[in-house]
């Protein structure tokens, strides 16, 4: 009987966890599946209403934009937003002295940030600069036309609020460790049809792609342990790749 019992409750919990993941797993689709050039806040699980932890950090963003102060802006996603923790030790060096803020969340589309900027994240914030790196995320769910399409939105909404500011555009970088992987390919795709975008005298288009790659095109799990998120030390490749235009624009760091 004790035996019948615990088999019970031992196929229960597991069968709960598999309707729980794949809950999850439908709702986080669900959310991709958007068009990557039409702003959308992230929904909370099952949900029509904005996520609370995703607004929470939104919110954040809005008051630090508030608090201005602000002469180099950071945007993405998760590349972006750890910058400030597994990359701290490069952005302290390479960028503190131009006053950065970041602006990054994980998992955030083109979608995503388009609605964040226009609502309210660079309001009344005129950066001298603003380093854009967005799209990644939207490479399992998105035709690679509409994902640069989405980049072109925000690019134009970052130009509307504050022309004077120089938008520094980031190519997506080298997705999974194969260079033959379909999401490989696919970002491959969206980078093709951004030079586009840096006719605007005020955005150069940058692609330091082939800094993070093998001789045999393969990624190397030291700078992107999971072929996705950068090490410290893919963090420090990017920084010296982002430094010189960035000197340009700003001017020598201070030592």
């Amino acid at each position: 009987m004790k035996t019948s019992r615990k088999r019970f409750l031992l196929l229960s919990v597991t069968l709960l966890a598999l309707i729980t993941a794949t809950l999850y797993w439908l709702h986080w689709r669900g959310q991709q599946i958007q068009p990557a050039d039409q702003p959308t806040p992230r929904i909370r699980l099952l949900s029509i209403i904005p996520s609370p932890t995703w607004m929470g950090y939104h919110r954040n963003y809005v008051e630090r934009a508030r608090q201005g102060h602000i002469d180099l802006y950071f945007l993405g996603d998760s590349l972006t937003g750890q910058w400030i923790n597994v990359g701290k030790n490069s952005w302290d060096r390479h960028f503190l002295s131009w006053h950065p803020a970041n602006f990054g969340i994980g998992g955030d589309g083109t979608h995503h940030v388009l609605w964040r900027i226009q609502n309210g994240e660079l309001e009344n914030v005129h950066p001298k600069a603003l380093v854009l790196m967005i799209g990644v995320n939207n490479l399992q769910f998105n035709p690679a036309p509409e994902i640069a399409s989405g980049i072109a939105a925000i690019v134009a909404e970052i130009r509307k609020q504050s022309p004077t500011t120089k938008i520094l555009l980031l190519a997506l970088l080298p997705h999974r460790f194969q260079p033959t992987h379909p999401l490989r390919l696919k970002s491959q795709q969206v980078n093709a049809l951004l030079p586009a975008l840096a006719s605007d005298p005020h955005v150069k288009f940058l692609d330091l792609g082939h800094l993070f790659l093998a001789p045999d095109g393969t990624l190397p799990p030291t700078l992107m342990p999971d072929a996705l998120h950068l090490s410290p030390q893919g963090y420090e490749i990017l920084a010296n790749g982002l430094t010189p235009t960035l000197t340009e624009w700003l001017g020598n760091p201070a030592p």
